[in-house]
């Protein structure tokens, strides 16, 4: 928790005031008996909204908003859906905890629950409306967060972008570029900064 509270209050000291904060993984706990189990599903879910209802608490004292990252079942075994990204902030039910959308993240969710990944990329801007504070533009093919430029996975990105400008999202676009998995290594990183920027500029008609 120090780790996040100093970080809270450092986006206060800069007036910067929003964090992004993610679940990681919570595999074991300690029983009655002395031993260790594994943690369900609902247990880890339940420690998350635990830990985000202390952390949203300090948050709000400092006029800082905390931004939930939903990751994907190869980072966490918390917040990873849309039903329970929406199921914690209604728990919560605080406007100083809102979220930041990562395409990659819900690719490859979406892959793992058998939806189709356009259909539940607008599905996350529909049923999140006025709660999405940040976006995180990545592609990838549905098994590794590879972090690729936009259009060179399976993303379908049109509708999505269209999607977030019909409810009226005026925040941020942020690419967020590595090379994760069996990938060719580009020359520079500016060659992928600037595929990116024009697939946007493309995608968008600005």
């Amino acid at each position: 928790m120090n780790c996040f509270e100093l970080s809270i209050d450092i986006a206060a000291a800069l007036e910067t005031r929003k964090v992004v904060v993610t679940t990681p993984f919570w595999l074991w706990k300690k029983g009655e008996s002395g031993g260790f189990r594994m943690m369900n599903k609902v247990e880890t879910l339940k420690k998350a909204e635990q830990i985000l209802k202390e952390l949203t608490d300090y948050a709000e004292k400092r006029d800082v908003t905390l931004l939930l990252e939903p990751l994907s079942h190869l980072e966490t075994t918390a917040v990873e859906t849309l039903d329970e990204t929406v199921a914690t902030l209604d728990a919560i039910d605080s406007p100083n905890l809102q979220v930041m959308l990562d395409t990659g993240h819900i690719n490859i969710t979406a892959t793992k629950l058998g939806r189709d990944p356009t259909e539940y990329l607008i599905e996350h801007v529909n049923k999140l409306n006025g709660r999405i504070a940040h976006v995180h533009i990545d592609d990838n093919f549905g098994d590794v967060d590879a972090h690729l430029v936009p259009g060179e996975g399976n993303i379908n990105f049109k509708p999505f972008l269209n999607a977030l400008e019909q409810n009226g999202y005026s925040g941020y676009l942020s690419i967020e570029l590595a090379v994760f998995g069996n990938y060719p290594i580009p020359p520079t990183p500016e060659t992928l900064i600037r595929k990116s920027r024009q697939f946007l500029i493309n995608a968008t008609g600005s």
